[in-house]
């Protein structure tokens, strides 16, 4: 097992998920996690092609995966579990929009009742409510952890028409978090 960093680059991608799943990370980092924090469970509520599962699956690790073009949305829906490890790799803002692109919004609607669309953090148009909702989203799944749990959070910053938009210049952790 390589040392745990905060940056990461992985040559070869690995096996599991989709890779043609835009956004999607290597299985390889899940398996590094795994292999550092030692949990017995991981969960990743926005699982998108379902690297998680696969790279728990390779680590004899049980998980629970959920995304919102399965019927689960982070925003509105409750933690069905609490979580020993959190695993989340949130949209990069407007860059990579999922619903209707990466999975059509209605198949999803037929299956689940709703439109995805109107739910995908992806599609928030400003900035602003865009990292409230990552607020939100983080506070209520470290709130979920057992007591001792982790969670572990890919992000990136983002370069938009030649500037570059950090998380950490906006997003602040917020106990108050709005009622979604």
């Amino acid at each position: 097992m390589r040392a745990l960093k905060s940056i990461v680059s992985y040559p070869e991608r690995g096996e599991g998920g989709n890779n043609r799943y835009r956004g999607n990370c290597s299985p390889k980092l899940i398996e590094d996690l795994i292999g550092y924090f030692k949990p017995n469970e991981i969960c990743d509520y926005m699982c998108g092609s379902n690297t998680t599962k696969a790279a728990a699956d390779k680590c004899g690790v049980i998980s629970h995966t959920y995304d919102l073009h399965s019927g689960f949305d982070i925003m509105n829906c409750e933690i069905p579990e609490r979580p020993e490890f959190v695993f989340w790799h949130p949209p990069y803002w407007d860059i990579v929009l999922y619903s209707d692109v990466m999975y059509k919004a209605a198949d999803v609607k037929a299956k689940y009742g709703y439109d995805p669309r109107v739910l995908d953090l992806s599609r928030i148009p400003d900035w602003s409510k865009f990292v409230e909702a990552m607020n939100y989203a983080m506070m209520k799944q470290f709130a979920a952890l057992e007591k001792g749990g982790r969670m572990a959070v890919l992000m990136g910053d983002i370069k938009k028409k030649g500037k570059l938009i950090l998380y950490t210049d906006s997003a602040r952790i917020r106990y108050d978090c709005p009622k979604g």
